[in-house]
């Protein structure tokens, strides 16, 4: 490929000077690499009196924390980055939280009427979306496993990604200063100083 950006999927498990090894031995060229990959647990989590997998908080099916002895602990739940259940790995993804988050109010809810939920934890991938650039975004929804899921580039693309950015905002002057912000940047630039 010469010139633009190119998604590639894999593991890498080698950086030289003028490409990147992949884990099935496939090599990328490159002119300018760079590296963004996900954060780590912080310190905060790891020190916290639960039991880890990977410096993040061991979690059950039903997303319940585990005590440092292994022993679920009912009243005590963990969602999101901070979480990691061994044999369900979960991507670190918003959308992951966000089902997580509801999965465990309704557990409350129910915990609170003297009925819990007995179905554990099931997620649901509805997709994954990412601006490159003002125009430009790749799209895939629905299920990668399935053969019934949409690949989509460009500028359709970028417009869902907006679209599903503002609703994803709690308010509507929330929505409105995020337009104004993106309007301004398109006509004005970024602005980039510092003071």
């Amino acid at each position: 490929m010469t010139g633009g950006v190119q998604i590639v999927k894999g593991a890498v498990n080698e950086v030289r000077k003028d490409k990147i090894v992949l884990n099935d031995g496939s090599e990328l060229d490159y002119g300018i690499l760079v590296w963004a990959t996900g954060v780590g647990p912080t310190p905060f989590i790891s020190s916290l009196p639960f039991q880890l997998h990977n410096g993040r908080i061991d979690q059950s099916a039903s997303l319940n924390a585990h005590a440092p002895d292994g022993t679920m602990l009912e009243d005590v739940f963990a969602i999101g980055d901070c979480a990691a259940n061994p044999d369900e790995p979960l991507p670190a993804l918003a959308q992951v939280a966000e089902q997580q988050g509801a999965y465990v109010a309704a557990q409350i809810n129910s915990q609170m009427s003297g009925k819990p939920l007995e179905k554990p934890f099931l997620y649901r991938h509805l997709g994954s979306m990412a601006s490159l650039t003002t125009g430009h975004a790749v799209m895939e929804l629905g299920d990668l496993k399935s053969t019934e899921h949409l690949s989509v580039k460009g500028l359709l693309s970028w417009f869902a990604w907006r679209s599903a950015y503002l609703t994803k905002l709690g308010s509507w002057r929330a929505r409105l200063n995020a337009m104004a912000n993106w309007t301004t940047s398109l006509l004005l630039g970024r602005d980039i100083s510092r003071w």
